[in-house]
């Protein structure tokens, strides 16, 4: 724990806080080792890690313990004392072969750090070239390995790689016999034969070995969908949608499909194919008032695809005289979190309303109550801006006080559960979401579904009353 004391010259004081220090994990850097030896050859391992803080460079005060399976059924185990961070060990196999071993190097509060590595055992007189096992990878990644010769070639020697894509290409060998390979394959995804060639120029011999490469697809990604609206419109009002979209594979080509949530869409959609990615636009009009949610997918010549969803569009149609009207009654239980400046509190909440657009009026009239005496607050209206009635839900934003004062929006959605069961009766199916926030602010002050997005159908049953949904 800090303990803080503050002394003025009179009075003291104190206050203390409790401080976690998390352990950080070792970092294994290095494995430096002979790739290749020959039957019964020494081989000596030095293991290198870092156990510092990356901001300061300060060491811990750890110790640590290393283990080097060499993959032979042997073990080497090296106790590392404070202010150490490498270790050495030595082993021989007795018999040809490839090994995959491990090093786990673990501090004293149990955090570790796992590395693998690969050698090759030969016997005297034998050549032997190994180009690394088969691998996955995916399109776009580089691809990167290492191979091995055997410890006993003329250093003359020369190693050729073919990666099967129409590039070849000259390594080095390496003093400990290994040779490094790298390629990005930009071809679409696919199986590569990496070939590599081992040339004994003092003998006029070669080696050959293959591995095989597969390049997986990658999915293309909706990094960004844009909506040119963000309030509820008018029917028959234009909106655009803009979507990008990235993709590892820098020559695969795309289509796309806006699917705009009233049964029409287009397919396909226009689209600007870029090399890695691209730029997908629509224009809509919605004909009739409801909410709706727009649906951008892409896919790739590989049937690889991604989508990206907006919720919602919200449309209404102020003129429209056969439109209905929606008036509620009764009571929910307002769940913690619900009230904003007191997330603790929960229990009753009563409203009514009526909403209803008049003739020739672009603007529906009615009133809205809601209280929730927990948290002292009583929500009246002052004034409507839409109305939406679209099958079995409504929903209608306007202005009003709390406590009779201030200026706060709101957003009520409802659901008349006598339509959803086809009876008209009142039932229990019938579900209610209130939304309320500052005008001046923007911040939030109420919402019984809070963390849904707007239009998003409530989920919140009446503990009594009703929701009715009228039609003229």
């Amino acid at each position: 724990s800090v303990k803080l004391e503050v002394f003025d010259g009179d009075f003291t004081d104190t206050s203390t806080s409790t401080v976690t220090v998390l352990n950080r994990e070792p970092v294994i850097t290095n494995l430096i080792f002979p790739h290749s030896v020959l039957i019964n050859e020494d081989v000596d391992m030095t293991v290198l890690f870092l156990d510092e803080d990356p901001r300061s460079g300060a060491a811990s005060e750890d110790t640590f313990n290393v283990t080097i399976d060499w993959a032979d059924g042997d073990i080497s185990e090296i106790e590392v004392l404070e202010g150490i961070r490498e270790a050495t060990a030595t082993n021989s196999y007795p018999s040809e072969g490839i090994y995959y071993g491990t090093v786990n190097v673990t501090d004293d509060d149990g955090g570790i750090c796992i590395s693998e590595f690969m050698i090759l055992v030969v016997a005297e007189g034998n050549y032997v070239l190994f180009v690394g096992p088969d691998k996955n990878i995916y399109e776009g990644d580089y691809f990167i390995s290492i191979g091995i010769v055997s410890p006993n070639i003329p250093t003359n020697s020369i190693v050729s790689i073919d990666w099967d894509d129409g590039f070849e290409e000259d390594v080095s060998i390496n003093d400990d016999f290994s040779f490094n390979l790298g390629h990005q394959y930009v071809e679409d995804d696919g199986v590569y034969e990496l070939t590599a060639t081992l040339f004994i120029l003092d003998e006029s011999l070669f080696l050959e070995d293959t591995a095989l490469i597969t390049v997986m697809n990658c999915n293309p990604n909706i990094t960004a969908l844009d909506v040119s609206v963000e309030d509820p419109i008018e029917i028959n009002i234009e909106i655009t949608v803009n979507a990008l979209f990235t993709d590892a594979g820098i020559l695969d080509t795309h289509t796309a499909v806006i699917d705009w949530g009233d049964e029409t869409s287009d397919d396909p959609a226009d689209l600007n194919q870029l090399s890695g990615g691209g730029e997908i636009n629509g224009r809509h009009m919605y004909a009739e008032a409801g909410v709706y949610m727009i649906t951008v997918t892409v896919v790739d010549d590989d049937d690889g695809w991604d989508e990206k969803f907006y919720q919602y569009v919200v449309v209404y149609d102020p003129y429209d005289p056969d439109a209905g009207f929606v008036t509620g009654g009764g009571w929910i239980d307002s769940p913690k979190g619900a009230y904003v400046e007191n997330e603790n509190l929960s229990g009753k909440a009563t409203f009514g309303f009526v909403s209803k657009y008049l003739k020739g009026q672009d603007k529906p009239s009615g009133n809205t109550e809601f209280n929730f005496n927990a948290g002292d607050l009583h929500f009246h209206s002052s004034s409507y801006d839409w109305l939406i009635v679209a099958g079995t839900k409504a929903m209608f934003k306007g202005d009003g006080q709390i406590n009779n004062d201030g200026n706060y929006g709101f957003m009520l959605t409802a659901i008349d559960g006598g339509i959803v069961l086809g009876d008209g009766n009142d039932n229990d199916e019938d579900r209610f979401r209130i939304k309320m926030w500052d005008r001046t602010t923007d911040k939030l002050i109420y919402d019984n579904q809070i963390g849904a997005v707007d239009g998003e159908d409530p989920t919140t049953f009446l503990g009594s009353g009703s929701i009715i949904i009228h039609k003229r």
